[in-house]
């Protein structure tokens, strides 16, 4: 009895305690959380400390599974369900890639507030807002991808921060306006140019002229400042470069001046031609003086500079004009002949004994009667009667 109690005995101390159903319940809780460690570390779109982070979660809820859960089971079907159960968990451990989703929204956020501003950025025409835009856009994918190849959160941050930079950095250059501007300047300037170098002009009409163009270069200005887009900039532009060189040197003080000047001289002329007392070659050579004082008064105020000048300059021609003697020098001289021979013969007729004193009355009478007749002008006079 005793060598068969001991067989049994050592038959029942043989019998395998072999845990199969909570051993296989934690392999296969362990390969649930390889693989979905595997999951996680072949996730791009999270960081080094995403998928860490990721992957001691999977750890940690493939121990509870296994320690607690599947070691307390009491039961095959108790094991199975703390198995299904520790699976769950490790699969829903999450593959939330935060830190490159926040950076892509605050790209994103970049993005639009720099587009917000160029939109209401008045100095650029439609096209240079929507071409900005559109850079910014470029820039704004570019950011995003290189946070999406980035694979730690400090890459992340490095390229968010770089992307937001090169956002920022998007020019909002109004050249379409700059350019219509300097053009408008440069017509100015040019129209201005001309206008001081107008000799025809004086000091003030020249100041006048200039500030005229100033006012419509203003004007240009501020109509291409108020175009909105880059064709209405071109014709705000073309406009204001035909008003600047429209504007008008008219020296009107100069020619006024000659006018005045012409009109002296032509009154001076008259006045020459209806003296009697002149000869023809008289008004001639009168009238050619004339001419040359108003040809001397012309010259010097086509070579004043200022209003004063000019006026100054008209006055001594108008004054130079009117005193050109009119001077009958042949007719003066040859009545002067006439009476001196008038003299000469009465003071002959004086000393002649020979005549009674009434003979020499008479005969001085006839002499006076004789000089009368040649002085007056020839119209008038009627033939000797013998």
């Amino acid at each position: 009895m005793t060598a068969k109690q001991n067989e049994g005995t050592q038959a029942i101390n043989d019998v395998q305690q072999t845990p199969t159903a909570k051993t296989d319940a934690k392999n296969a809780i362990d390969q649930a959380a390889d693989a979905k460690k595997a999951a996680i570390e072949a996730d791009n779109t999270l960081t080094r400390q995403e998928k860490d982070a990721a992957k001691s979660k999977v750890d940690q809820e493939s121990n509870q599974g296994q320690k607690n859960a599947i070691d307390a089971a009491t039961s095959d079907e108790d094991v199975t369900a703390q198995k299904d159960a520790g699976k769950d968990a490790i699969n829903a451990v999450p593959q939330t890639p935060t830190a490159k989703t926040d950076a892509k929204n605050a790209v994103d956020q970049a993005a639009t507030d720099k587009k917000n501003a160029i939109e209401n950025d008045a100095a650029l025409t439609r096209q240079e807002k929507d071409a900005a835009k559109a850079k910014v856009d470029e820039e704004a994918k570019k950011a995003k991808d290189a946070i999406d190849a980035a694979t730690t959160n400090e890459d992340v941050t490095a390229q968010k921060d770089a992307g937001k930079d090169a956002i920022n950095a998007v020019p909002q250059t109004p050249t379409a306006k700059t350019d219509a501007k300097n053009a408008i300047n440069q017509a100015a300037n040019d129209k201005k140019a001309a206008i001081e170098a107008d000799n025809t002009l004086t000091r003030q009409e020249k100041d006048a002229a200039k500030a005229k163009v100033d006012e419509e270069a203003k004007k240009a200005k501020d109509a291409i400042d108020a175009a909105t887009t880059n064709e209405d900039v071109t014709a705000q532009k073309d406009a204001g470069k035909d008003a600047i060189n429209a504007v008008p040197q008219t020296p009107t003080a100069k020619t006024d001046a000659k006018n005045a000047i012409d009109q002296a001289a032509t009154d001076k002329k008259n006045a020459i031609e209806n003296d009697a007392a002149l000869t023809r070659q008289e008004k001639d050579a009168a009238k050619a003086k004339v001419d040359e004082e108003a040809k001397k008064a012309k010259d010097a105020i086509d070579a004043a500079t200022t209003n004063e000048d000019v006026t100054a300059k008209k006055d001594e021609g108008t004054q130079a004009i009117n005193a050109v003697p009119q001077t009958p020098t042949a007719k003066t001289d040859a009545k002067n002949a006439i009476d001196q021979a008038a003299n000469d013969k009465k003071n002959a007729i004086e000393n002649d004994a020979a005549l009674t004193r009434q003979e020499k009355d008479a005969a001085k009478a006839k002499v006076d009667d004789e000089a009368k007749k040649l002085k007056m002008p020839s119209m008038q006079r009627q033939p000797t009667r013998t």
